[in-house]
């Protein structure tokens, strides 16, 4: 049995906009209008609620942003290298707090990342001897 599309598959079922929430929806739909313009109203008024309610509405809260943080490492150095110059950098006011975790967060996958490189070659060294061994 297949649907035809547009066409109900049970044409003498409920109609829509006949339960209690379509006919809520139908009634909040014909007073939005009114609605609106009288929270407006409010809120030019003075009434912060009704200006709270536009803004969070209307307006997405800002988000916090940084700037670009330039801290110089040596390419050679460590991941411990590395993080001990972000703590510092903290610790003596160079770097914010959230820039730091920021740094670490990104040292963090940096070195899971080796860490899965590592164990990939590992892995495929022991395939290879396992495989002259047969």
């Amino acid at each position: 049995m297949t649907f035809k599309k547009g066409q109900s598959g049970n044409p003498k079922g409920k109609p829509p906009g006949i339960t209690a929430r379509g006919k809520f929806r139908q009634q909040v739909d014909a007073a939005l209008p009114g609605i609106v313009a009288n929270v407006i109203q409010l809120a030019q008024d003075g009434d912060m609620q009704a200006t709270k309610l536009i803004l969070d509405r209307c307006i997405p809260a800002l988000k916090p942003t940084s700037d670009n943080v330039s801290l110089p490492m040596a390419t050679d150095a460590t991941l411990v290298d590395k993080g001990l110059q972000v703590v510092t950098a903290a610790a003596t006011g160079r770097l914010n707090t959230d820039d730091a975790k920021a740094i670490m967060d990104l040292l963090v996958a940096q070195s899971r990342l080796i860490e899965q490189g590592e164990v990939l070659q590992r892995l495929e060294a022991v395939e290879q001897w396992l495989a002259t061994k047969k």
